[in-house]
């Protein structure tokens, strides 16, 4: 028996083992859902069998996976785990990537650790082969570590990033490695390479009120050259302004002055501010992003720090029209005491005058003495009164009922002139199916709908209309009373506590909210300051930061002036007078007209006789 070559072929299994172990800690972090596919047939290496790989994960406290190339499509959400590959060459490193991308798991942006224990005499061949692999499937984050040579315990490491160890680089960067038993070696000038100067983090502001804010001197044209945060406010921009300060990285702000948050598709496709994370042109996204499950499969999302909701509003439908305010100002009660009291005084009038011989004759008669205190009662002097001392008593209490009367009924009238009746006429979402009216809403809103009752959404997409300006769209429906928008609610306060007409209520929402969601930050896969920042923004949130934040982004807001909706007002406008004013002129015009032909018809009379 050799001795020598059993020895041999330990030291390379430990070693391996060793090397392989220390790559892994320092490229997986803990608590990590790591797939390891393995081969079965043709592996003529010194590979760690299942137990070794699992050993090495509850080390590390990652949760394992281990399964078979043919068996992969079995474990569910495999493109939200990281990949461990063992290989015996570039080619079986070919058939792994098709077999992972046939079940549906491939993902660029999570992390792949291929090693190989396999003592090929070809070696640098096969090490550039994997490479060229690697770069053509434009991978994030990989690690190839394969033997140099059959008479050493030797591995070439290969490591592609664009962060190392949380140091900022501009671009990506390859280097490799050496493992010697168990231990890395890294080059002299390995340090130099990765040692950044200025760490700096790109993020995409879409302009949404109150989370992002446009600052009024900046042109409101789409930049592609970053802004400070002198040109942008809102709450999400001094939150990252803390995380600035203290992780000392500089933020680049890209404001977008459109609303395209973006969508994720199924054929994994993006679009807008969701393409520009895939492709790493920026590394997170700020204003008002919801967290949703397919952003956490793709990127991933910061700690929630807020909760917003979706609603629906409609024009503030309270306005006073005159005749039915008018003729409603007496309850029914009231005008039933006042005819009774007006039939009683007046019949013991009558009566009265009826037994009094010396009475008037027109206080005798039922009909002029009903009409003579219908007169008094309405506030018109009558030309003869009462001779009588029984009748006159009865008289002056028709008097003294109408003096309290007419001084009640007149500070009634100057309240309802003074004072509107806010009294909403749209309060339910059937209430604007019924009027028919149109719902305004972002196309980005729709995907709440699935979430409530079937029937309520087959209503609401019924009147819906797609608006591309919500500003625009909050303003029509301000001005116009047959229109609904659905909106988030946090910006609907933002602009309408923002407005210069303040004093004028405008919108009324709906009590009943469609969905709730919390707010976040999306960022891309590899950023590794995700933890941190996460600690930030709990640190923000419990120190009422947030809450500040919100205050003042609603009270130092930009302010806007909505155009005047003539039939909404806090009191009654000189235009709601009109049809009295309208009435007095026809009265006048009738008056006219009779006068006229009277004086005609005398006329005729006189030339006739």
């Amino acid at each position: 028996m050799n001795f020598a070559a059993i020895e041999r072929q330990n030291l390379i299994g430990d070693s391996f083992g060793l090397c392989f172990f220390n790559v892994g800690i320092n490229f997986f972090e803990p608590r990590e859902e790591i797939i390891s596919i393995i081969k079965t047939e043709n592996v003529h290496s010194s590979s760690i069998d299942k137990y070794g790989f699992v050993g090495m994960g509850s080390a590390m406290n990652w949760t394992f996976y281990l399964t078979k190339m043919n068996l992969l499509s079995t474990i569910s959400y495999c493109f939200i785990k990281d990949y461990i590959l063992e290989v015996e060459n570039y080619s079986d490193l070919y058939k792994t990537f098709e077999n992972i991308k046939s079940a549906n798991c491939w993902n660029q942006n999570q992390k792949f650790f291929i090693s190989s224990a396999a003592i090929l005499p070809d070696y640098e061949l096969q090490f550039k082969k994997m490479i060229q692999i690697v770069m053509e499937e434009k991978l994030n984050n990989v690690v190839i570590m394969i033997p140099i040579q059959a008479n050493d315990s030797t591995f070439q490491i290969y490591y592609w990033a664009e962060i190392y160890r949380e140091r900022c680089k501009p671009k990506k960067y390859s280097k490799f490695l050496t493992c010697k038993f168990g231990n890395l070696m890294v080059p002299d000038n390995f340090t130099e390479n990765v040692t950044s100067t200025k760490c700096s983090l790109k993020v995409k502001a879409v302009v949404w009120p109150p989370y992002v804010i446009l600052s009024t001197k900046m042109n409101k044209t789409f930049r592609h050259k970053p802004v400070g945060d002198i040109a942008i406010k809102g709450i999400e921009v001094e939150l990252m302004n803390v995380v600035s300060k203290y992780l000392k990285i500089r933020v680049e702000y890209y404001p977008s002055l459109k609303n395209d948050w973006g969508h994720l598709n199924f054929d994994g496709s993006a679009t807008s501010t969701m393409k520009d994370l895939m492709t790493r042109k920026v590394d997170i996204a700020i204003g008002s992003f919801s967290i949703s499950y397919s952003r956490t499969v793709i990127f991933r999302m910061s700690q929630s720090y807020d909760e917003d909701h979706v609603i629906l509003c409609v024009g503030y439908n309270s306005y006073v029209k005159f005749w039915s305010a008018f003729f409603n100002l007496s309850g029914l009660k009231l005008c039933f005491f006042i005819l009774i009291t007006y039939v009683l005084l007046t019949t013991l009038i009558w009566k009265t005058s009826q037994s009094c011989e010396g009475e008037h004759s027109r206080y005798r008669k039922a009909t002029l003495s009903y009409l003579y205190c219908f007169a008094v009662l309405i506030g018109i002097s009558v030309n003869v009164l009462p001779s009588t001392r029984r009748a006159r008593i009865f008289f002056s209490l028709l008097l003294i009922f109408e003096l309290f009367y007419v001084a009640f009924y007149e500070s009634l009238l100057a309240s309802l002139l003074s004072t509107a009746k806010n009294e909403q006429t749209i309060k339910t979402l059937y209430d604007i199916f019924d009027q028919n009216m149109d719902i305004y809403g972002a196309s980005y809103n729709q995907r709440y709908l699935s979430r409530i009752d079937t029937r309520l959404e087959k209503q609401i997409l019924k009147h819906w209309i797609d608006c591309e300006d919500v500003e625009e769209c909050l303003e029509d429906v301000f001005i116009n009373r047959n229109k609904a928008i659905c909106i988030d609610e946090n910006f609907k306060n933002y602009e309408l506590r923002n407005s210069i007409r303040e004093d004028i209520p405008g919108i009324y929402c709906l009590k009943q909210r469609l969905i709730s969601y919390p707010i976040g930050m999306i960022m891309r896969k590899t950023l590794p300051i995700k933890e941190k920042i996460d600690d930030i923004i709990g640190r923000c949130a419990a120190g009422g930061l947030i809450d500040k934040w919100s205050s003042s982004a609603y009270s130092n807001g930009v302010r806007k002036a909505y155009t005047d909706r003539d039939d909404v007002e806090g009191t009654l406008k000189f235009s709601n007078l009109k049809p009295i004013f309208n009435v007095v002129a026809v009265g006048y015009i009738l008056f006219g007209v009779v006068f006229f032909v009277e004086l005609s018809y005398l006329h005729f009379l006189l030339y006739k006789n």
